[in-house]
C-alpha cells in the first residue's frame, strides 16, 4: 500500500507474521463459507478494535 507520511510517499507491507521480512499479508476476498475459516472479523476504519462476525 502506498501512502504519505508526513508529505513524503511510503510504502506500507503487512505481513503475515508480523515481522518485517514475513510474507506478505493477501486478502482472501470474498469469503463463500465462513465455516472455513478459525475466525472472521469485520473491521471498520475509525474503530478501536475489529467485531466478530459469528
Amino acid at each position: 500500500m502506498k501512502l504519505m507520511v508526513d508529505g513524503k510517499p511510503e510504502e506500507l507491507v503487512v505481513r503475515s507474521d508480523g515481522t518485517a521480512t514475513g510474507k506478505p499479508f493477501r486478502n482472501p476476498g470474498k469469503i463463500q463459507h465462513l465455516s472455513a475459516y478459525q475466525g472472521s472479523f469485520k473491521c471498520e476504519v475509525g474503530e478501536a478494535a475489529c467485531k466478530p462476525m459469528r
